[in-house]
């Protein structure tokens, strides 16, 4: 049995009129009976549309848990790079000062100054700057003004947010392409005053990689977090990276 027919048979059949001392009896047609009839057979069309709605809404919902469970996945090895990120730039910087702590000992006390600390400094600021900028993208540390975009509601901020990644995205597969052929040219020249040889390439174009590729996976993140928020029918508040990065160190 069809809805249809289902709901029509909910519906009375109709009323009886007993009159006269015959008991005779006189078939009334209910109006309101009418009426619901032709209701019910006013619904599957519009039925058929409202459920089309809610099966692709939740068809969607769906895809938005499933997508959610792998940036979830997506997340945690992020997490993961930033932890290396975070301990490599201390390092650094680490480096730095002990280098020039040594090279102001050496010069000043032992009148013996150390010709390669200079450089290796530079090296390691440099490094440390392009750890620094991706790191910082993780985190969501970067310079922002958002007075304009606040005055919009929430699905067109997740619209602007998702421009600026995808711009973001765009320019720094420019700087891949660029630093791809860059290492090539300063592969043939060489450190200076180093204690070991070293290409040039280890510490100009490397850094601009590196840190490029963490960041382009870092924008995919994005990416996929605002076009989740913005497609999905019951949108969920999208989860910063930095969240994840702070469950980790709480863990």
């Amino acid at each position: 049995m069809t809805r249809q027919a289902a709901l029509r048979s909910l519906v009375p059949c109709g009323f009886e009129l007993r009159f006269g001392a015959c008991g005779q009896s006189v078939p009334l047609l209910n109006l309101g009976r009418a009426a619901v009839l032709l209701a019910i057979d006013g619904i599957p069309r519009r039925q058929r549309s409202r459920a089309a709605l809610l099966g692709r809404g939740e068809s969607i919902d769906e895809k938005g848990r499933h997508m959610q469970r792998s940036l979830s996945i997506f997340a945690t090895g992020l997490a993961a790079i930033a932890r290396i990120e975070l301990y490599f730039g201390c390092l650094l910087f680490l480096n730095i000062i002990v280098n020039i702590g040594a090279q102001v000992f050496s010069r000043y006390v032992l009148n013996y100054p150390l010709i390669w600390v200079e450089e290796l400094a530079t090296y390691s600021f440099i490094w440390a700057c392009f750890i620094g900028a991706s790191l910082a993208l993780k985190y969501q540390r970067h310079i922002k003004i958002d007075t304009f975009v606040a005055c919009f509601n929430a699905r067109t901020q997740a619209a602007f947010r998702l421009l600026a990644y995808g711009g973001m995205l765009a320019l720094l597969v420019v700087f891949l392409s660029k630093a791809w052929l860059i290492m090539e040219l300063e592969g043939r020249s060489s450190s200076i005053s180093l204690p070991i040889t070293l290409p040039r390439s280890m510490f100009y174009s490397y850094p601009l990689f590196v840190s490029s590729v963490s960041m382009v996976l870092t924008c995919l993140y994005y990416l996929a977090q605002e076009i989740r928020y913005i497609a999905s029918l019951h949108p969920i508040e999208p989860v910063p990276l930095h969240a994840w990065l702070s469950h980790d160190q709480e863990e």
